[in-house]
């Protein structure tokens, strides 16, 4: 088969998913939802840890962004145990926080405080993606939580916005003696606290302000 010819089947392609698409949006929206999630739940469990995303997954992230309540369905991924997964679903919520502010993906923040665990881990970091004034009272969130690691994100979450909003619920952590492992280059192996890391993010933002 020469080139002209996978190129002209590649478009005819191209339309009828065109149009697939075109029809599943028309379907009711309950019937959308049992099947992304049922597919999202497929695709999920048969994914390891260490797998590449499998190709419908992107589709499927993308198709669940569509929905009423997308933002919710999205934290399906954010939790999961594979890296790639997560960052597929995480730009999925940051896609759909830039273009209709971060109060749409509100609901997503919520799962991710009440389920812990890697999902409260990349939210800070999604949030801080996303350009609305709001994102930092969500980020906000983070930093009183127990565990140390997601303090740690929300932390740097807070230090990338730079708003000045965020200086006071860092300075409630300065005494804060809490140890974390942060990943740099310096070979001092001296203990970094929630509290050194919190002054450091208030260093940041006011520097930002000067």
């Amino acid at each position: 088969m020469n080139a002209s010819k996978i190129l002209s089947e590649i478009l005819e392609l191209d339309v009828k998913i065109m149009k697939m698409q075109d029809d599943f949006d028309l379907q009711p929206e309950a019937d959308k939802k049992t099947a992304l999630v049922t597919l999202a739940d497929e695709l999920l469990s048969k994914t390891d840890t260490h797998d590449n995303v499998p190709l419908p997954m992107i589709r499927v992230a993308e198709m669940i962004c569509t929905l009423e309540d997308g933002p919710a369905l999205l934290m399906k991924g954010l939790g999961h145990g594979n890296e790639e997964v997560r960052h597929l679903f995480g730009e999925a919520l940051i896609s759909l926080g830039s273009e209709d502010g971060v109060e749409s993906i509100a609901p997503a923040v919520e799962i991710a405080l009440s389920e812990k665990g890697n999902a409260a881990l990349e939210m800070p970091f999604i949030l801080a993606w996303i350009d609305d004034p709001a994102v930092s009272s969500y980020i906000h969130k983070f930093l009183v939580l127990e565990e140390t690691d997601i303090v740690y994100a929300a932390i740097e979450a807070c230090a990338s916005v730079a708003d000045p909003d965020s200086v006071v619920p860092l300075k409630a952590l300065i005494d804060d003696p809490r140890e974390v492992e942060v990943d740099d280059d310096d070979e001092d192996d001296s203990p970094v606290t929630i509290g050194m890391l919190a002054q450091e993010a208030i260093d940041i933002i006011e520097e930002s302000e000067e």
